[in-house]
């Protein structure tokens, strides 16, 4: 397993890292346990030694399974302190300042831990940046970082580059998770957000490198610029592209099979970063995918916690962009059964949009589904 050096401390990190945002669920919609639990084996055995949970995930399960697997479990084969876990500070639910310390002390509880190796204020941007501050949920994390309870501060981020230079500005911070990919970094803000978190020497790690699978399964059009430039496979090469970059500490990868786990480790075992021209066509390709029919959804789910209805929403966008991707004027596609029935239960509230960090109009895409 590669790994790269944390500046701040010296120490070698897995640079593969195990997103815990993507379990594989039983029919009930529970991590299976089983599975999953093969999957993190493969993965420490193979030297991934950095684990991603957040308080949503999994509605709360992720963290549950990371401690009762990482820390109880295996905790004899797997010592502590040999691997990192991150984990991430809600804004959401906080109402009241008691809830600080309350949220912080149940986190812990629930990786079974006494200590964060990483520890992140989630999905920031300018609005929930000022109500950490106005809930001083920041002054409390640097206390529990100068105590040792948080090893690395850092945090989270789904905003516009304002919104990040301010952030950098007023904290002083151990590291910076961005949404970093080549079809973000090409059409989207992400080189600007790297460029920025570069000025003040603060290491990267990354999230959505394959953008949720959306660049492991490349159309027809965009899959063509792709294999004129590389022999890697889709979701390898936008792996590659994230390792180009020196300020990159760890790429995580919300892994969803055992075969996922086994092709991510044999990647990163002697990962390459793009060349000149593999990098000037990741641009091609990006363009292309930009020129296609395609709503940018990455599966995070966050856009499920607040429906009232209780819609299956990344599971209708992925089958809304199969239709996109298929309807021809030669060949006009149909809409699925599930896409249908799911697009009509919604009653248009607002509330998923608000919670996506991906800026999708998720009831106006349900409304052009029905009409």
């Amino acid at each position: 397993m590669i790994t790269r050096t944390f500046r701040k401390t010296g120490e070698k990190i897995s640079h593969l890292g195990f997103g815990g945002m993507r379990f594989p669920t039983k029919p009930d919609g529970t991590i299976d346990r089983e599975l999953a639990g093969k999957m993190l084996d493969l993965a420490y055995e193979n030297g991934v030694r950095y684990f991603d949970t957040a308080y949503g995930y999994h509605n709360g399960e992720s963290a549950k399974f990371f401690g009762d697997f990482l820390c109880t479990e295996r905790k004899d084969r797997y010592p502590r302190s040999s691997f990192k876990i991150a984990n991430k500070f809600p804004l959401w639910p906080v109402k009241e300042k008691a809830d600080v310390d309350r949220i912080f002390n149940y986190q812990l509880e629930c990786v079974k831990t006494d200590y964060f190796d990483f520890y992140l204020l989630h999905a920031m941007n300018g609005e929930l940046w000022q109500k950490a501050k106005d809930f001083g949920v920041y002054e409390y994390c640097d206390e529990k970082r100068k105590a040792g309870i948080v090893k690395n501060l850092g945090f989270s981020f789904h905003g516009t580059v304002d919104d990040l230079d301010r952030i950098l500005a007023e904290g002083n911070w151990d590291f910076v998770q961005l949404q970093f990919n080549y079809l973000d970094y090409f059409t989207g803000s992400a080189k600007a957000e790297y460029e920025s978190v570069s000025r003040y020497g603060i290491p990267v790690t990354v999230m959505e490198p394959v953008r949720g699978g959306a660049l492991a399964k490349l159309s027809e059009n965009a899959m063509n610029v792709l294999s004129e430039v590389t022999s890697s496979s889709p979701a390898e090469f936008a792996l590659r592209f994230c390792s180009s970059f020196d300020k990159v500490l760890v790429i995580l990868s919300g892994m969803s099979t055992l075969e996922q786990t086994a092709q991510n480790v044999k990647t990163f075992e002697d990962i390459k970063p793009l060349s000149d021209e593999e990098m000037k066509g990741a641009m091609r390709v990006a363009s292309a995918i930009k020129e296609g029919k395609y709503v940018p959804c990455t599966g995070c789910r966050y856009c499920t916690e607040e429906c009232p209805m209780s819609i299956s929403i990344p599971e209708a966008i992925a089958d809304y962009n199969k239709f996109l991707a298929s309807n021809t004027e030669e060949n006009p596609a149909r809409l699925s059964a599930f896409l249908d029935e799911e697009a009509g239960k919604c009653i248009g509230c607002g509330a998923c949009a608000e919670k996506c960090p991906q800026g999708i109009d998720i009831p106006g895409i349900f409304e052009t589904v029905r009409s």
